[in-house]
């Protein structure tokens, strides 16, 4: 009798994921962390680290509108900047671009079209069964509809947003949440820049272990936590001290160190709200 033995490695049916993106939103967290993190820059991104792990992305968003007192010319190299951008994305495999129109009106700019071509293309993935699990990267509430739709019909959501910046209706109503910080952001940057601009070392450690080290400074990082920041003298770094609410140890203390004070002020307030009863 002949027995059939299994490629070695199988698992059975591999599962296909599609991320959705509000291009809108992932720009603005760019800006923003190029306003918080001074080396940083948009163009930093290496988007194809990005959407790793995902069969097709698709990615939503418009050319900009010219700005109020902006001239021509200074509308012509954004615009451009933007058309580059996009014709960048098209070179990666799996990635989808799909424009809407923006338009300003007094001091906001709304974008057209967009919302509604993810809103259609999610619905018709989940419909068709081309999908077992979506992601979408938004902060709009707007879409909160749209992910009780699907989270109704069983497909399994999960929501991709700026960490800190949460609406509640909007995260809780997906399955999974992945709340986005700077440490994201870094890891899908260029290799080049990962290496000249690394992260703050982070390690718990029991009590407050400080050595060669003086008090400079205290941070508030939560209604009843504080941060205290020690100067290191041998080599003029900075080590950010706090109680972690994630170790049974009470003792505990996480200690963040980096040779830039004010990138660890924002690195430590951003990307270590979890350590201190920040669910979202």
């Amino acid at each position: 009798m002949a027995i059939h033995i299994a490629p070695a490695g199988y698992s059975g049916p591999k599962e296909i994921k599609y991320l959705f993106i509000d291009g809108g939103c992932l720009r603005q967290m760019l800006q923003d962390a190029a306003g918080s993190y001074g080396a940083f820059e948009p163009r930093f991104l290496d988007f194809s680290k990005l959407v790793k792990g995902y069969d097709k992305t698709f990615y939503y968003d418009s050319l900009p509108p010219q700005k109020k007192d902006e001239d021509k010319d200074a509308h012509s190299v954004r615009m451009d900047e933007q058309s580059a951008f996009f014709d960048s994305l098209h070179t990666i495999n799996g990635v989808h671009v799909y424009e809407g129109d923006a338009r300003r009106r007094r001091k906001t700019v709304q974008q057209k079209k967009v919302d509604i071509m993810i809103a259609v293309d999610m619905l018709t993935h989940s419909f068709r069964r081309n999908m077992h699990q979506a992601a979408l990267l938004t902060a709009d509430l707007d879409f909160k509809p749209l992910v009780d739709a699907l989270v109704r019909d069983g497909m399994h959501v999960t929501l991709w947003y700026p960490h800190g910046k949460p609406n509640t209706e909007l995260v809780y109503a997906a399955d999974a949440r992945r709340p986005l910080t700077f440490r994201d952001l870094h890891s899908w940057s260029a290799d080049d820049f990962q290496k000249s601009h690394p992260l703050p070392h982070a390690v718990s450690l029991p009590a407050k272990q400080i050595q060669g080290g003086f008090l400079i400074d205290t941070w508030p990082i939560a209604m009843d936590t504080t941060a205290e920041v020690f100067e290191i003298e041998s080599d003029g770094s900075f080590t950010v001290v706090f109680p972690s609410e994630l170790n049974r140890d009470k003792n505990y203390h996480t200690h963040v160190s980096h040779p830039d004070r004010d990138f660890l002020k924002f690195y430590v307030q951003e990307c270590f709200r979890e350590f201190w009863k920040s669910p979202i």
